[in-house]
């Protein structure tokens, strides 16, 4: 059986899912609901893995066993990677490291990390910016060190976020090595913006996070929410040929979220399923 997802035309998308979509289910039963839906990979969430307590050696038979690729998320509730408190900063750089060691364990070549944040909102925007950059030095030689990808995220324009236009990214990362990435998030962008003008806006792309949002809500299940999802983004989507991971937090036991998602895909006719037998 092809396993792969394609649009219309014939182009290949690298469609996965977040692990959290599948939250409170072993990593077996992700694997097997993924690879029956015929995607390529599993995203996986750190905090979700400690919290569950999978076993590395269980995932990476697992990941094997169902042909399937992965990425990795950073541990990133309660960090901050630029507070002003340097005890916090340097223990948010010591639960990323982790993070990345455990991408190298899985041999899984780019975690996701979010960037610091403000710690007070509205006050010493650039001193924290210059901290970041001090960080990103220190996240540059691990990723060397364990030959891992680092990808920072851009952000939704929430309180304290500094990172939450594809400028601010690029000029964050203007000047790093090939081994620091970024990653997209289509749900983190306003309404007033053009999300595929963002997209492309935004430089040394590795992997897009997908889903939608509402006026109070970031990420809901695509078609649920009030971003303009138009062909055109889609098209820009796939022209990059990085990792399209379907985004969410579901506790269900049905994983209503991520077949929401699929559905989404099916009903606008962008992508269909090629060789399902």
């Amino acid at each position: 059986m092809d396993s792969s997802i394609v649009r219309k035309e014939g182009a290949a998308m690298n469609l996965f899912a977040s692990s959290t979509l599948f939250w409170g289910h072993s990593f077996e039963h992700i694997c097997k609901v993924v690879k029956a839906e015929n995607l390529k990979g599993i995203e996986i969430w750190v905090e979700q893995l400690q919290f569950q307590d999978w076993n590395l050696h269980e995932i990476q038979h697992l990941l094997h066993a169902y042909h399937l690729q992965a990425t990795i998320h950073a541990n990133s509730w309660d960090l901050n990677l630029c507070s002003l408190n340097a005890g916090i900063r340097n223990q948010s750089i010591r639960e990323v490291e982790n993070s990345i060691r455990i991408a190298n364990k899985l041999c899984i070549p780019s975690i996701t990390v979010h960037p610091g944040k403000l710690t007070v909102y509205g006050r010493w925007e650039q001193n924290h910016r210059n901290i970041m950059l001090h960080t990103l030095d220190e996240l540059t030689s691990l990723a060397d060190k364990y030959s891992v990808n680092i990808s920072l995220e851009l952000m939704e324009p929430a309180s304290k976020e500094i990172y939450c236009e594809a400028r601010k990214i690029n000029d964050l990362v203007a000047f790093t090595d090939d081994c620091i990435q970024t990653t997209f998030d289509i749900a983190h962008i306003p309404f007033h913006f053009s999300i595929a003008d963002e997209l492309k806006t935004l430089q040394k792309v590795d992997k897009i996070h997908v889903s939608d949002s509402t006026n109070t809500t970031y990420h809901v299940p695509l078609g649920k929410g009030e971003l303009q999802l138009d062909c055109s983004l889609w098209e820009t989507i796939d022209s990059l040929k990085v990792p399209v991971v379907l985004e969410g937090l579901d506790t269900s036991k049905n994983h209503v979220f991520f077949y929401d998602h699929l559905e989404y895909f099916q009903t606008n006719s962008l992508l269909q399923l090629k060789g399902v037998t």
